[in-house]
């Protein structure tokens, strides 16, 4: 509905192709991230120690994504930093989740 309402509200000012064209996707450039600073941190927080004592990844895995080389399931293209950041950010939020239950069993 939200969509609606805003193209109604821009027909006036914008071009019948742009308000009329097709859906398609808005990619974040993930690749370029992990070979700066999120790398960096992809690599400090996804270690072998810490990988295999969480269990939910398996640490060869993670490893060859971490290295940035295409995975051989990757057919069309590579999604190889689109799956890593889905790896640092499962980790991520189970340190959240491992702190917040920390506290709150420190506190009652």
């Amino acid at each position: 509905e939200e969509k609606l309402v805003m193209k109604e509200a821009a027909r006036r000012s914008l071009p019948k192709v742009v308000l009329e064209r097709p859906k398609r996707g808005m990619a974040v450039p993930l690749a370029a991230w992990f070979r700066g600073p999120l790398g960096d941190l992809a690599r400090d927080v996804l270690t072998a120690r810490t990988v295999r004592g969480r269990g939910i990844f398996q640490w060869p895995y993670v490893e060859q994504l971490l290295s940035g080389e295409p995975l051989p399931s990757d057919l069309a293209r590579s999604r190889t930093a689109e799956k890593l950041w889905l790896v640092l950010v499962a980790e991520m939020q189970q340190r959240v989740i491992t702190r917040l239950a920390h506290e709150a069993r420190a506190h009652g």
